[in-house]
């Protein structure tokens, strides 16, 4: 075996080792993480994430913890995703999350705004009493 010939193994090798995990990375699982809080920099408990795949449509659900934190797999992930953010008392947010270069996780943080709700008056009116021997007597049946 020639030295030219031993040089273009080696160099076949290398690209082979240096180009390998990077795919294999790619066909991976992506790791989304993140922390939700609201308008005044606190933690949201409870909060509903639903990351929406934008090529396959799947989706995937998780809760933040009590620090407001999160996170949610995708088995072979494509690295752009639909993220959707609801909590009771908060208006619902949405955005695109997109892989940017080779990162191990992508970072989904989000700062959630009060929802400003208004119910109805509600007016509350109490019947009169009646007291047993002034009306007729109790149906004993139960009709």
């Amino acid at each position: 075996m020639s030295i030219r010939h031993l040089i273009i193994i080696l160099s076949a090798s290398l690209l082979a080792y240096t180009t390998v995990p990077r795919t294999a990375a790619a066909q991976g699982i992506d790791v989304i993480r993140g922390q939700v809080v609201g308008p005044d920099n606190a933690p949201i408990a409870g909060v509903r994430i639903t990351a929406t795949s934008v090529s396959g449509g799947v989706n995937r659900n998780a809760r933040t913890n009590e620090a407001g934190q999160f996170t949610i797999t995708f088995p072979g992930g494509e690295g752009d995703y639909f993220m959707t953010y609801a909590a009771i008392g908060f208006a619902p947010k949405q955005f695109e999350l997109k892989r940017l270069a080779d990162e191990d996780f992508l970072v989904a943080d989000a700062t959630m705004s009060r929802a400003a709700a208004s119910l109805d008056t509600v007016s509350v009116k109490e019947r009169a009493r009646v007291t047993i021997g002034e009306e007729k007597a109790p149906d004993a049946s139960g009709t």
